[in-house]
């Protein structure tokens, strides 16, 4: 049987026929696989758990514990990923999106840096938008990776965690706030650096989004949404005792700027699009 890694990966997802099975592929062959797998159906509509039980089937035996479950009902990615948090059997959680995929060295190039390093309690890398086929980057050889610390001004300034790339180690004290529709996921990772553990980046692409990093489709699309999901991850921080008034106020000023350029290059992109 081949050798696994003790990390749970998790995978919501919803109406995602044309990218579930590539999401799991690029997990299942991973270089290192994940000792388990968790995938939930939350709802889907369409065909998505039918093709992904016929993908799966023609596996046969796996080193990896796949647990595939489908709800009748659409709770959202935050419920979701929380149930699957619970589930998990293994000390390392990795996230992971129906729509997009891994570089097959992601886990194997991770868990080096979190089996030699016990204080190291969350981990994530660089992230590419790539449109293609995902045979055409998910094998590509790696040139040696970097690794950088994540200091608590680094993630307030600068949006550098992306939840495809994430990897944490298993503790009941942090879960996603279900209340939200959007950005619950970064509020985990700030609350999570803010609290003190550390935190590091490795600074090559491991993981791949299939659509931009931003008003393209799905929550991303509404960009002004996302800036308000912001707005209230950093007063949440303040609450907390996280971070002081004053500097969520310049954070917030300077957030409402990078919001104003993400809608400058959005309407340039649609003018170019209309334009062809």
């Amino acid at each position: 049987m081949q050798k696994t890694c003790p990390i749970s990966v998790i995978i919501p997802f919803f109406n995602s026929r044309k990218t579930i099975v590539k999401a799991v592929q690029s997990v299942l062959e991973q270089s290192l696989p994940p000792a388990e797998l968790i995938l939930l159906d939350d709802g889907s509509t369409d065909d998505g758990f039918s093709e992904i039980k016929a993908f799966l089937a023609k596996y046969g035996a796996l080193a990896t514990k796949i647990h595939l479950e489908r709800f009748a009902e659409n709770r959202g990615v935050y419920p979701v990923r929380n149930q699957a948090l619970d589930m998990a059997s293994q000390p390392f959680i990795a996230f992971h999106d129906a729509d997009d995929f891994w570089h097959l060295d992601k886990l194997k190039t991770q868990y080096a840096y979190l089996a030699n390093d016990d204080d190291l309690y969350l981990i994530c890398n660089v992230v590419q938008c790539f449109e293609g086929a995902p045979e055409e980057r998910w094998n590509l050889p790696l040139a040696k990776t970097t690794f950088k610390t994540l200091s608590r001004h680094r993630v307030l300034w600068r949006s550098v965690i992306i939840t495809n790339s994430v990897i944490i180690r298993k503790d009941k004290a942090f879960r996603f706030n279900e209340n939200k529709k959007r950005g619950s996921d970064t509020g985990l990772w700030l609350r999570i650096i803010l609290s003190g553990h550390k935190s590091g980046c490795i600074m090559q692409p491991l993981s791949f989004m299939r659509k931009p990093f931003y008003g393209a489709g799905g929550l991303s699309r509404d960009i002004h949404q996302a800036e308000i999901a912001h707005q209230l991850n950093l007063v949440e921080m303040r609450e907390r005792d996280l971070l002081a008034e004053g500097y969520r106020k310049i954070l917030s000023l300077w957030s409402y700027l990078k919001y104003m350029r993400r809608k400058l290059i959005v309407s340039c992109r649609n003018v170019f699009k209309n334009a062809c």
